[in-house]
């Protein structure tokens, strides 16, 4: 039966998605230690450690995502939330180098479940004339947990000395998620399909996500390249400018979810991708602290932008019954641009200089723009082929 409190339940989602990437962040500053310490690795080995989370999430998503079409949102987000648990387990335990890439990549593959299913669920218990929040609201929690993640994880080890400690915040974090996805009403159950089986990445998921990709290789640019960047114009205090990108996330992602739902998506896009573009442009051509904060604000405003507006025209574009497909393809482009940004970044840097590699991610920023679909992107009612089916208690979002 539908459920009574759709509030609550998209509460709990939001919490389990939250804890999912608390998990993905609180290893990224710590693992290169962990690697060329006690395992005696290489850099090498320490980059692929970090990136390996990044590739079992690409190759995972579509896969939870049509499992959640086909079968049930809250299964595939239950399998998630314990995935992410089990690889924390193996973490805690990992005492050699291939356990623990085998650990990074359970998890990976959890938090890209997590996502995929508890998005498609937020979203089928919300008006459609809200997506555009929902859509942002859940992009926060991915930012928030892998942002204040990172920041644990530092805080862990500083204080106690011990990786193991910081492994088990990782044991014990999803498991406050997974309990709070069991303490979910069950689902309205889901009608047989019928037709052909669809592909794993939708043909609505491909552009937005090359988009997606593409605009977010400047974020990969400027988290590689802009410390040395501004050191070597004698700039003080450089990571103050990731902290702007950061805090101008958090403080223009609501504003971005209230123009999501009055104004559609590709108006929003093209402000966010401007905005990256200005953002990237003063950060390279910086020469003191406060042109790189104004250029780390644009981009991160610009940042909270461009992946709910793509998302958004995504989900416009999908029929209802695909839509954890489609969402699970669409975010694998993210995984995909995350992942190649840093290394793309720094083979330009070498050839080029920095500067010039930041100010080519400002022009790949333009071309996901032009490569964006305007289809899709208004919050008229779709059409009879969509099979949208939103349901009666849906505006307690």
């Amino acid at each position: 039966m539908p459920s009574r409190s759709p509030s609550r339940t998209i509460a709990l989602l939001w919490f389990a998605t939250w804890t999912a990437f608390l998990c993905v962040g609180i290893p990224l500053a710590v693992l290169p230690r962990y690697v060329q310490g006690p395992l005696g690795g290489t850099d090498l080995m320490a980059g692929f450690a970090v990136g390996s989370l990044s590739l079992a999430a690409m190759v995972f998503r579509p896969f939870g995502g049509r499992l959640a079409d086909e079968r049930s949102r809250r299964v595939v987000v239950t399998g998630g939330m314990a995935m992410c648990v089990a690889g924390g387990v193996l973490l805690w335990r990992s005492g050699d180098y291939t356990t623990l890439i085998v650990a990074r990549m359970v998890s990976g593959a959890g938090e890209s479940w997590v996502y995929a299913a508890a998005m498609a669920w937020a979203l089928d218990l919300t008006a459609r004339e809200r997506h555009g929040s929902a859509i942002a609201l859940f992009g926060m929690a991915i930012w928030l947990g892998a942002t204040a993640g990172t920041a644990i994880g530092e805080l862990l080890l500083s204080a106690t000395g011990s990786f193991k400690v910081v492994w088990g915040a990782v044991v014990v974090i999803p498991i406050a998620g997974l309990i709070a996805v069991l303490a979910t009403e069950r689902e309205t159950p889901r009608a047989p399909r019928s037709g052909p089986r669809p592909p794993l990445i939708l043909r609505v998921s491909v552009r937005p996500g090359i988009a997606l990709a593409l605009a977010n290789l400047g974020y990969g640019a400027v988290a590689s390249l802009v410390t040395l960047h501004l050191i070597d114009r004698d700039v003080a205090s450089p990571g103050l400018t990731l902290t702007a990108v950061a805090a101008a996330v958090v403080i223009t992602r609501l504003a971005v979810a209230y123009a999501l739902d009055r104004t559609g998506p590709f108006g929003v896009l093209v402000a966010g991708c401007l905005s990256q573009v200005a953002g990237l442009v003063l950060i390279a051509t910086a020469h003191g602290l406060a042109p790189a904060l104004a250029g780390g604000f644009f981009l991160g405003a610009g940042y909270a932008a461009v992946f709910p507006a793509l998302g958004l025209i995504v989900v416009n574009a999908a029929p209802e019954d695909q839509r954890g497909a489609a969402l699970g393809g669409f975010t694998a482009f993210l995984d995909l641009g995350l992942a190649i940004g840093g290394p793309l970044a720094g083979l330009l840097a070498a050839l080029i200089g920095r500067q010039d590699a930041i100010l080519v991610a400002a022009g790949l920023t333009l071309l996901a723009l032009a490569v964006a679909p305007r289809r899709g992107s208004a919050n008229e009612p779709p059409g009879p082929d969509s099979k949208l089916r939103v349901p009666a208690e849906s505006d307690a979002l």
